[in-house]
């Protein structure tokens, strides 16, 4: 089957694809290997991850090849190296009305316990790159 779209990176690091899901009303593409550095410089965000979305609706999307830097409507960056952000995406709606985007650091690092990750939630009706909050694993796994 032909893709709707095709999504690529100019960063041969940077794997692209490694999560999609649609999440009320937008594409979301992990790529927990990216160096993204947005207006850092590349040697700054090494392997932070990022998550690029696109909106799925739009037209302007169809049979094209997009680059995710310059093509996603918004997007959000890892915070720390090597946390890997974006290794898994999932919405949720909360009883409120709110709707979240939940996304994965496996590699989050807590101080003496190695890596431990981390879950970001954002509010998706916000503009806001800020997480409302998140969670954070206790202890290395053996």
């Amino acid at each position: 089957p032909t893709p709707d779209a095709t999504i690529e990176t100019r960063d041969d690091l940077t794997l692209l694809g490694e999560v999609l899901e649609v999440v009320n009303g937008s594409l979301f593409v992990g790529a927990p290997q990216s160096s993204f550095a947005g207006s850092r410089q590349p040697e700054d965000a090494i392997k932070r991850g990022a998550v690029f979305a696109f909106d799925a609706s739009a037209t302007r999307y169809a049979g094209a090849t997009l680059d995710a830097r310059r093509d996603a409507d918004w997007w959000l960056e890892g915070p720390e190296n090597f946390d890997m952000f974006g290794a898994a995406i999932a919405g949720a709606d909360l009883a409120d009305g709110r709707r979240l985007l939940l996304v994965g650091a496996p590699g989050h690092r807590a101080a003496g316990n190695g890596s431990v990750g981390r879950v970001y939630a954002y509010d998706r009706a916000a503009t806001a790159n800020e997480p409302l909050f998140t969670l954070t694993g206790s202890e290395h796994p053996a």
